[in-house]
């Protein structure tokens, strides 16, 4: 089988267990294949395990580069979407003041990057699914 239709079978099967949100007001796409122990969606090509929020990233916006991971700005694992890449320190630094702030049922602060407006342009130097 040629190279580029493999690829085009691997996309395909990949986003047939994407799914959008029941909530009409939550606009993530979520995974709605195999998961992981650790609540991560995860896509098997020839055998190998990928996280599907990367396989995601990559398809739609290119290759992650070394050192950085993509960062779920809507805090949901499933979500293949709301993603940024950025440093393991600063998705670490989201991740626990997102923690810190619900467990005292307190919103965010003012230009937190979470969920994203649909119309939101790229952040500079980034990009986001």
């Amino acid at each position: 089988m040629p190279a580029a239709l493999l690829e085009a079978e691997i996309e395909r099967l990949f986003w047939s267990h994407v799914i959008d949100h029941p909530d009409p007001a939550i606009t993530c796409w979520l995974w709605n294949g195999p998961m992981r122990e650790d609540d991560y969606g995860r896509f098997f090509i020839d055998g190998l395990e990928i996280r599907a929020h990367r396989f995601a990233y990559e398809s739609l916006v290119g290759k992650i580069p070394p050192g950085m991971v993509p960062d779920h700005l809507c805090s949901r694992r499933r979500c293949v979407r709301h993603l940024e890449v950025v440093t393991p320190e600063e998705n670490t630094r989201r991740g626990r003041l997102r923690t810190l702030y619900a467990s005292r049922g307190r919103a965010l602060p003012p230009g937190f990057r979470t969920i994203i407006p649909d119309d939101a342009g790229l952040p500079e130097g980034g990009a986001w699914i």
